[in-house]
């Protein structure tokens, strides 16, 4: 199989992307901490648990090396790899996770290959991950003319949905930016403007440059639940004017 078209749940990208030596200490890790009784009280009724410090170190050295062996899954995805996932419910068509996304989501489970999405507090289900078509494209020179052709709509493709999930993020920054004191309208209005301009922009894709968007704009005020106060300002501009951000 060649390497464009193969793609990995996490528990397989883990394995074949990520250092033996990091892959290594975590089950390692695994190892010990599955000889300790999991006790997590520090006292009982027949007095302290001696064994509760040894606990709190395996549990440390567990969450340390998985955080290690997932931190360097996720530079690569925002580098060489690409993955695609199910949002919300196992049934729902895949859809390409942009690299901004691993800033707030994090793996839930390797082998069912899930991620968990903290914005939103939603699962992602059937997370695939493979090399970037690019890539592979590079270094597959012996494939016919036809699938070359096909992969390279396919690089197409997914370039295009990056940038525009890119130029939506950079548009909210702006706004934002513009007026960190208030809110302006609410993240459903916003949505709906954006959908004008970028088609084939999902909900899901957009709450993520949302969040991206308020984090790299600093302006809290935007990520407030429920809708906006009485002194925000109601409604997002319409298009022109929506193109260039200003102070409401």
């Amino acid at each position: 199989m060649h390497a464009a078209i193969e793609s990995w749940t996490i528990y397989e990208a883990i394995a074949l992307e990520v250092p033996s030596e990091l892959i290594r200490e975590h089950d390692l890790a695994c190892q010990e901490a599955g000889k300790i009784p999991r006790r997590r009280l520090i006292s009982d009724r027949n007095g302290m648990n001696p064994r509760y410090p040894e606990y709190l170190a395996s549990d440390r050295r567990v969450r340390t090396s998985r955080y290690a062996v997932e931190n360097h899954l996720f530079t690569r995805l925002k580098s060489d790899l690409i993955a695609t996932g199910r949002y919300g419910t196992p049934i729902a068509a895949p859809d390409v996770l942009p690299p901004t996304v691993w800033a707030h989501f994090w793996f839930r489970d390797w082998r069912k290959s899930t991620a968990f999405d903290r914005s939103t507090k939603t699962t992602i289900y059937d997370i695939r991950i493979s090399k970037r078509v690019a890539a592979a494209l590079d270094a597959t020179s012996a494939v016919g003319m036809g699938e070359k052709t096909k992969r390279a709509k396919a690089v197409r493709k997914v370039q295009a949905k990056i940038s525009e999930i890119t130029a939506c993020e950079r548009w909210l920054v702006d706004w934002m930016r513009a007026n960190r004191e208030r809110r302006i309208s609410s993240q459903r209005k916003w949505f709906g403007r954006a959908k004008e301009k970028w088609l084939t922009l999902s909900l899901r894709q957009f709450v993520g440059a949302w969040y991206n968007a308020v984090k790299k704009s600093r302006a809290p005020a935007w990520s407030a639940p429920g809708s906006p106060k009485q002194t925000d300002i109601m409604e997002v501009p319409k298009w022109p004017e929506a193109l260039t951000a200003c102070r409401l």
